[in-house]
């Protein structure tokens, strides 16, 4: 994935939302991504792997 491809996801998955800063973390079950996204005065980094959102923290 790429940030476009990251930005995309966000933008179906969570409308309203905007891609912050999106770093990529490598370890033994292949590349993924923590992307911290922000609505308003709210901000979130959610895991990204395989063009999913695979967890979210406040």
């Amino acid at each position: 994935m790429d940030a476009q491809a990251i930005k995309a996801l966000i933008a179906r998955e969570r409308p309203g939302w905007q891609v912050v800063e999106v770093t990529e973390v490598n370890n033994e079950s292949g590349p993924s991504f923590t992307v911290v996204v922000k609505q308003g005065g709210q901000r979130r980094t959610l895991l990204v792997r395989e063009g999913q959102i695979l967890g979210d923290r406040g």
